[in-house]
C-alpha cells in the first residue's frame, strides 16, 4: 500500500492537520485499522494521534481517497472527536457462538 499526500491543512486552533491522501496498490479497499498504520508510519506519529474521517472509493479506478486527521496529542483528539468516531477505530470483538 502507498500513500500520497494531496493536500495537507494546518488547523491551529483545533491542534491537528488534516491530510488528504490517495492510496494506490491495493486490491480491495483497505480497513480503517491498516490505514491508521500505514499514515502514523508515514508522518511518524503514534497510532492513537490519528483519526481516518472518510474513505472515499472511486468508481473505476482502484485508488480510493482517505480523509485524516492527526492530532498534536490524544487530549484533544477525544475532545474534538466525537464517540462514533473513536469507537470506529476501535478493534472489532469476535462474536462468539
Amino acid at each position: 500500500m502507498e500513500l500520497k499526500i494531496t493536500k495537507e491543512k494546518e488547523m491551529g486552533l483545533l491542534s491537528r492537520k488534516r491530510l488528504t491522501f490517495t492510496v494506490s496498490g491495493t486490491g480491495p479497499t483497505p480497513s480503517r485499522q491498516a490505514l491508521v498504520a500505514e499514515i502514523a508510519k508515514k508522518t511518524k506519529v503514534p497510532e492513537d494521534q490519528v483519526v481516518v474521517l472518510h474513505i472515499y472509493p472511486q468508481f473505476g479506478n482502484t485508488d480510493p481517497k482517505v480523509i485524516a486527521h492527526i492530532y498534536q496529542d490524544k487530549k484533544k483528539l477525544q475532545m474534538f472527536e466525537g464517540a462514533c468516531v473513536i469507537k470506529k477505530h476501535q478493534p472489532k470483538a469476535e462474536k462468539k457462538e
